[in-house]
């Protein structure tokens, strides 16, 4: 499944490796903050492992999911260029190891070493096409689409083939997933029951599970 705006923003770790030194690791458990929207910020966050998810909230506190940060990833890479104040909020989705790494340090190590240069780089294309995707998306799609489209992506990065079809191997709630596509629970609902009784999606527990991924691929190239 070739999906171009994936939302799970990664690169190879080891690139990172010679500025992750140990005395700027942290491990945090499942949903702790790295810093929240508005927040002045001078680090620098590289994740060894886990799943860090990033979203922005309105004025009347409606949140609204925009990527997650998972092996390889970086945060606050934008404060480089003189804007300290993050513009959201980070928290982890599951255990995580990261390393908070001081902007000056990072700045110098960064700009004396082409391979950390060209995979920040890549970090900022991939966040700049989600955010462009995310926009369309909102802008085009229905529901249904949305869905459809976001189970597609968690697919490619997480899904693993069992005899019924293809299991998205991380846990996602209703909840969250409405976040994602924008939509409220309710709708979701209604989204994933109509998944369901036309033999697409089903659950095992908290796992979603893709029953005809090549049919859900047809119903997202409709849009």
């Amino acid at each position: 499944m070739k999906i171009s705006s994936s939302p799970w923003i990664q690169t190879d770790f080891d690139i990172w490796r010679e500025i992750c030194e140990p005395k700027y690791k942290q491990r945090f458990s499942k949903q702790r903050y790295l810093f929240h929207q508005g927040d002045d910020i001078h680090h620098v966050y590289i994740i060894e492992k886990g799943r860090v998810l990033v979203s922005a909230f309105g004025e009347s506190g409606t949140e609204r999911i925009l990527m997650f940060i998972t092996s390889g990833g970086v945060l606050g890479e934008q404060n480089l260029y003189g804007e300290t104040e993050m513009a959201y909020s980070a928290r982890t989705v599951s255990d995580t190891v990261f390393y908070k790494i001081p902007l000056d340090v990072f700045r110098a190590q960064v700009m004396n070493n082409l391979a950390m240069l060209n995979s920040l780089m890549q970090i900022q294309q991939q966040k700049e096409r989600t955010l462009i995707s995310h926009i369309i998306s909102i802008s085009f799609r229905d529901a249904y689409h949305r869905a459809v489209h976001e189970l597609l992506i968690c697919a490619e990065m997480y899904g693993e083939k069992i005899p019924e079809g293809m299991l998205i191997t991380i846990p996602i709630s209703q909840e969250g997933f409405g976040k994602r596509i924008q939509t409220s629970r309710i709708t979701v609902n209604k989204v994933l029951k109509s998944l369901a009784e036309e033999g697409l999606v089903g659950r095992k527990g908290q796992y979603f599970v893709l029953y005809d991924a090549k049919r859900l691929m047809g119903i997202d190239e409709e849009m």
